[in-house]
């Protein structure tokens, strides 16, 4: 007979690199596998589970929506997808929302709108621009999107999608022109290394945008929804895009995405050019509502700050005692590590020590824990992050 590892290898395509682990119960920022381990979890389902394990007000929402209309379709209105609209409608760019079921899903959306809006402007006016070391998706655009030529290369090319370094003023100006349709950007790169924007960058893509009529395209898809100690990453810029998406954390772990434009571009999309079967069904937005109302209480936020500015600091004071640790960066629970010895053996120590984490590159850890994370969780992640560190 045989195990739970050879079975998934026979029946399961092998798109990821698992580990042998099953995880049966899950508590607050604790999960426990199938032997009985525990393990403090700093990776939270990459980015998602923002509120954790077993939170009971997500739980008690969760057993009313099993009782009631899980699915209809949106040919017919959705009385919580119109609640969740107004609310980031109200908490970001006073525009319109298109739901959908991943990030991906919602950056194939933005894309379309930005192509489809740059047309009605000019035939020739569809290019894109994106970040070099940007992730959008694994989806055939939002893979085209994705600045990282591994992933993109054995794979069909839209042709019209052009890649710039990050931070990187004039290289952007450069490639900013009447042609251009949109330009995305991630105001951390999660998947490139926890890299993240720098203010005067932020505000170049701002004015070349507004300069060439260009819209300008915010990837929240780990930024958002908490994770930098505001609402939406970007709002710790001083000036607004004009469309965002998001995903991950929205229904902790219940598949929901979306796109939100400002009111000059909400309407670009209409009926017939663009769709989701699943998007924004009863049941998801019924979580997402929850989520949401809790996320974005102010005190809640300014724990998400707090307690990343303790970590953070936390981190860096490891940097005396190991001189491998380059540097600790990013902004409130999203936190990366680089090293200069492998991360990836890191995280493998880690896991045989209870502590979940994520390497990007072989150089960076990358921490992105429930937001609900505790001081004294975080006591624990750098008492095993320095077992860890001793041990190499």
């Amino acid at each position: 007979m045989m195990n739970f590892v050879e079975k998934s290898s026979r029946y399961v395509m092998r798109t990821y690199a698992r580990q042998p682990i099953t995880f049966v119960k899950g508590r607050e920022c604790t999960l426990t596998d199938s032997t009985g381990k525990q393990y403090l979890d700093l990776l939270s389902g990459i980015a998602v589970n923002v509120l954790g394990y077993g939170h009971p007000k997500l739980a008690s929402v969760c057993r009313k929506m099993a009782k009631s209309v899980w699915h209809t379709s949106n040919l017919f209105e959705i009385e919580g997808q119109i609640a969740l609209a107004e609310k980031i409608a109200k908490n970001t760019l006073d525009g319109k929302t298109f739901f959908c079921n991943s990030g991906a899903e919602a950056n194939e959306a933005a894309l379309k709108l930005a192509v489809k809006r740059g047309k009605t402007i000019a035939p020739e006016k569809d290019e894109v621009i994106s970040m070099i070391n940007s992730f959008h998706g694994r989806t055939l655009g939002a893979l085209n999107l994705t600045g990282q030529e591994k992933y993109r290369k054995d794979f069909p090319s839209l042709g019209n999608i052009r890649y710039v370094p990050f931070n990187d003023i004039k290289a952007l100006e450069a490639a900013v022109n009447s042609r251009t349709a949109a330009v995305f950007l991630e105001v951390i790169q999660g998947e490139g290394g926890i890299n993240p924007v720098t203010a005067d960058y932020y505000s170049a893509v701002r004015a070349l945008t507004k300069k060439h009529n260009a819209l300008m395209i915010i990837d929240e898809v780990q930024t958002g929804v908490g994770r930098t100690g505001t609402m939406f990453g970007y709002q710790h810029q001083s000036e607004m895009p004009d469309v965002i998406t998001a995903a991950k954390g929205l229904a902790n772990g219940i598949p929901i995405g979306f796109m939100h434009a400002a009111p000059h571009a909400a309407d670009v999309l209409t009926p017939g050019t663009h769709a989701s079967t699943f998007g924004g069904n009863p049941f998801v937005t019924a979580v997402a509502n929850t989520v949401f109302d809790i996320v974005s209480d102010k005190a809640f936020l300014k724990s998400v700050q707090d307690k990343g500015a303790l970590f953070a600091k936390e981190l860096s004071a490891l940097s005396s005692s190991f001189s491998f640790i380059k540097e600790v960066r990013g902004r409130g629970l999203m936190i990366g590590v680089e090293l200069s010895v492998s991360a990836d053996n890191v995280k493998t120590k880690c896991l045989e020590q209870g502590l979940i984490v994520n390497s990007i590159h072989d150089s960076v850890i990358r921490l992105i824990p429930p937001l609900i994370i505790s001081e004294r969780d975080i006591e624990r992640a750098i008492s095993i992050f320095k077992t860890v560190f001793r041990s190499l």
